[in-house]
């Protein structure tokens, strides 16, 4: 079983038109392709395709 842990810790999306910080969990950014900025109303286009990769199988994909 996947460690979960990490899954409810938040990290910032910077908005690319107003630079404001956009603070989300990490199970709430798997879960979604775009964020809407708080401050400007941007769409921001998420790529979380490697944010589910444990470090070891990140490493192991770096080496080939």
């Amino acid at each position: 079983m996947a460690d979960e842990s990490h899954k409810d810790d938040e990290i910032g999306v910077i908005c690319t038109v107003c630079f404001c910080e956009i603070r989300k969990s990490v199970r709430w950014i798997l879960a979604h392709t775009q964020l809407e900025c708080v401050n400007c109303g941007a769409i921001i286009d998420l790529e979380n395709k490697d944010l589910d990769l444990p470090d070891a199988d990140r490493r192991r994909g770096s080496d080939s």
